[in-house]
Formats: C-alpha cells, sequence, structure tokens
C-alpha cells in the first residue's frame, strides 16, 4: 500500500486539554496512511446564537472569549498547515 500524507483538523467545543482524546484517531491515520498531521481547534462555538438554546454547560461569555483569544493563533496554523499539505502533495 501506498503511503499518503494525511492532515486531520479536530474541532470540538471542549477545551485544549481534551485533545488527548484524539490521539487514538491519530494512531489510526499514521497506521493506515503514513505520516500524518493534526491541527487542533478547540473551544469551538456550537452555536450562532447561544440564547436559543438551553445551554448549562457551555457559556457564550467564555467560548467568546477564548475564541477572541485564539482565533487569529488557530487560522494561521490552519493556513500553515493548508501550506504543508500542499508542499507535500507536490513532493509525492
Amino acid at each position: 500500500m501506498e503511503n499518503k500524507t494525511t492532515k486531520a483538523v479536530f474541532v470540538n467545543g471542549g477545551p485544549r486539554k481534551k485533545k488527548e482524546h484524539c490521539t487514538n484517531c491519530e494512531k489510526q491515520l499514521k497506521e493506515n496512511f503514513g505520516h500524518s498531521e493534526t491541527l487542533y481547534a478547540c473551544n469551538a462555538y456550537q452555536f450562532t446564537d447561544y440564547s436559543r438554546y438551553a445551554m448549562t454547560v457551555f457559556k457564550e461569555e467564555d467560548k467568546r472569549q477564548y475564541r477572541d483569544a485564539h482565533w487569529q493563533t488557530d487560522l494561521q496554523n490552519a493556513y500553515e498547515l493548508g501550506k504543508r499539505l500542499v508542499e507535500k502533495a507536490k513532493g509525492e
């Protein structure tokens, strides 16, 4: 089987410390396809309008503060991963 580069983007509503739960997916990708990279985009918004939902687990204000603090970094990391994906694909 030919090894291909794989990329995974995990987006979840939980905090960054929850990313350990994704390690099984990463291991399977590496075992099946060879090289693999992962980008974590954590603590994501689940709703565009939290007032329409009875949500007691997450607070919109906490999510907004997290997004405001990390959005530019997450965006830059996604951009860089995309560049690496294209460069890797060109070399295969």
